[in-house]
């Protein structure tokens, strides 16, 4: 009997390379969908690995991707390190194509952040601005 995943070949490659070799390499569009079949077949170690990996290597479309995302999979960690990283690299964060799929949320918490470092409040209004004009309904 045939078991059908419901996943693309680069997160099965991913799982197997994982599971079988106990190296963790993946891209950073394949990162949500790694970590929620891990999250979904309760593969710890596999999102354990890859967070250990992504704050390793975080940089500012990581970072976001992964609080854009994977908001559900309660990676507390991961989340919080990519929290502050983003909190940090701000400005950079806005450059992203990814900042504007901030859920609100997130965005709220990026801005209360202890860490935020911004050049101006002129930055923060222009972020603010940038997000909302990319998502339909958020006039709401």
């Amino acid at each position: 009997r045939a078991v059908r995943l419901d996943a693309s070949a680069a997160t099965l490659e991913v799982t197997l390379r994982y599971l079988y070799g106990g190296t963790v390499s993946v891209s950073l569009d394949h990162i949500p969908e790694v970590l929620q079949f891990a999250h979904l077949y309760a593969l710890t170690g596999l999102e354990a690995a890859i967070g250990t990996s992504m704050c390793e290597h975080l940089d500012v479309d990581t970072a976001l991707l992964i609080l854009a995302e994977c908001d559900l999979l309660n990676l507390v960690e991961l989340e919080a390190e990519c929290e502050a990283y983003a909190a940090r690299h701000f400005s950079r964060c806005l450059r992203s194509a990814v900042f504007v799929r901030l859920p609100p949320a997130w965005l709220g918490r990026l801005l209360r952040h202890e860490g935020l470092v911004v050049e101006s409040e002129e930055v923060v209004l222009e972020a603010l601005l940038t997000w909302h004009r990319a998502g339909p309904g958020r006039d709401e």
